[in-house]
C-alpha cells in the first residue's frame, strides 16, 4: 500500500540506537522520544531501534534500514530521535541520511535534554 506523498498519515517514527549492545538505555530513548510525541498529541508511533550497532556504518543498521525504506514508501510524516548521533556520526552520512528524510517530506525532531527542535 503506498500513500500519497504530502498527506499528512500523522504517525512519527522514533528511531533509537546504542553502540554497545544495552536494552535499558534503548528502552530509555524509546521511552523519551515517545514521551515527546505523546506531549505533542502525535499517538501514532512506530519504533525502530538498534541496539548494539556503531554510528559510523550504516550498513550494519537493519532498523535504520527499514525506517529509510518505510519513509521512502511515505509511511511517516516525522521522525523522532533523542540525539544527532543517534542517526549517524559522520557528518557525511548525517547529512546523506537527512537529505533522505527531506526527500520524502519527513520532519525531523531532536528531542537532546537541553533544547528539542525540530529540522525540515
Amino acid at each position: 500500500m503506498r500513500f500519497r506523498r504530502g498527506f499528512p498519515r500523522g504517525i512519527s517514527a522514533v528511531y533509537a540506537r546504542t553502540a554497545v549492545s544495552d536494552e535499558q538505555q534503548l528502552a530509555w530513548q524509546v521511552g523519551y522520544c515517545t514521551a515527546y510525541c505523546r506531549s505533542r498529541g502525535w499517538t501514532r508511533v512506530i519504533t525502530y531501534a538498534d541496539d548494539g550497532c556503531s554510528g559510523v556504518h550504516l550498513a550494519e543498521r537493519s532498523e535504520l534500514a527499514r525506517l529509510l525504506d518505510d519513509a521512502r514508501a511515505g509511511l511517516i510524516d516525522r521522525l523522532v530521535v533523542e540525539d544527532m548521533h543517534r542517526l549517524a556520526r559522520s557528518p557525511s552520512e548525517l547529512t546523506w541520511i537527512m537529505a533522505q528524510f527531506r526527500t520524502c517530506r519527513v520532519a525531523i525532531h531532536i528531542v537532546d535534554h537541553n533544547e528539542p527542535r525540530s529540522i525540515q
